[in-house]
């Protein structure tokens, strides 16, 4: 496959890969909390989906604007990215942390949530950016 092929593909096969493990986490921890009765946390689970439902949005636009702009913007495009998201993932939990007014021990169910929706959007970017600059580079 050409390289303007793959790049002009690549963020329509990054929001699906996106979606599908958006949904696949989603229906994990519902069925968690069917089989333990944690109706308590669906609010950290909305937020936690909405989180990475919006990222992963933005993220796509990223890939976009890097098929068409080049290899120099990626580096830097990525990076922005990340810390912005890493800061905004900072900000949202601790302020629902602080509505919720909880001890550590009450706040630790919503955490690992938040905390998976992130890390494994954070293994679905890399792998995208890692297949992205391969690809990238190879052309050159």
């Amino acid at each position: 496959m050409k390289i303007d092929g793959f790049l002009e593909t690549v963020h329509k096969r990054y929001w699906k890969v996106a979606l599908w493990v958006n949904a696949a986490i989603t229906l994990v921890v519902l069925l968690v909390f069917n089989l333990f009765y944690l109706t308590a946390f669906v609010d950290a689970l909305l937020l936690s989906v909405a989180f990475s439902l919006i990222f992963s949005a933005v993220y796509t636009a990223i890939l976009r604007n890097v098929s068409t702009r080049g290899n120099e913007v990626s580096i830097r495009s990525f990076m922005t990215y990340a810390v912005i998201r890493l800061l905004t993932a900072l900000a949202l939990i601790g302020g629902y942390v602080m509505m919720k007014e909880g001890t550590a021990r009450e706040m630790m169910p919503a955490l690992i949530i938040f905390c998976a929706y992130f890390i494994l959007l954070d293994a679905v970017d890399a792998y995208f950016m890692v297949k992205m600059q391969k690809a990238m580079g190879e052309c050159q």
